[in-house]
């Protein structure tokens, strides 16, 4: 009997760069998964190939598995991207002990930033099927969320005031770091190396 192989594809509808960047800050949109055959694919490719995302296919990474991969226009260079999945459903596609091996319980998930004529996109590359106690499941939906990081974010100083009749409330602070927690000796050659008069000091 001849065996009859579907190569499994995924169709997505991208929306167009010219518009306001999707994603702003801790954005989350839900979004499916269309997987078809060959048959239902060749009905879209004469239409506007440009409209469509089709999967590549990252042998070194994945084999011959698909893998979806997603082109969002961000607003921040630096972004951190999570993918929570909604709903799974049986994958009938043959695959080698060796593809086998490649699909976790988790998804197996890349990204990176990249600027286009000013405008900074997230690429985003992940093997939409996963292993399961019931066996290998394909994703149908999934939740994409994508979070800016705030570079060169400072802690708030924190003030202190003391009362004027306080010790505290005259004199000079030093602020010496430590590498790790313990008991240290500080020594007069010490606190001179450190450019303080310890002449004026008054223990």
């Amino acid at each position: 009997m001849k065996s009859i192989v579907f190569k499994v594809f995924i169709i997505f509808v991208i929306q167009l760069c010219f518009c306001k960047p999707l994603f702003a800050q801790n954005s989350i949109v839900t979004k499916n998964i269309n997987w078809v055959s060959d048959t239902v694919l060749n009905q879209y490719l004469h239409i506007n190939a440009a409209q469509f995302d089709f999967p590549r296919y990252n042998p070194e990474k994945f084999g011959n598995l698909p893998n979806v991969y997603l082109k969002i226009p961000v607003n921040s260079k630096s972004n951190n991207v999570n993918i929570k999945i909604n709903s799974l459903s049986n994958v009938f596609f043959p695959s080698s002990e060796r593809n086998k091996a490649k699909i976790k319980e988790d998804i197996q998930l890349d990204y990176h930033t990249v600027k286009e004529n000013n405008q900074f996109f997230a690429l985003i590359n992940f093997l939409p099927i996963v292993i399961t106690n019931e066996g290998i499941k394909k994703i149908d939906t999934y939740q994409l969320e994508i979070n800016p990081i705030k570079e060169y974010a400072t802690t708030p100083k924190l003030l202190i005031s003391y009362k004027s009749n306080s010790v505290l409330a005259t004199g000079n602070w030093y602020k010496i770091a430590v590498k790790e927690e313990g008991i240290y000796k500080i020594s007069y050659d010490f606190l001179k190396n450190l450019g303080i008069d310890v002449n004026n000091i008054k223990p």
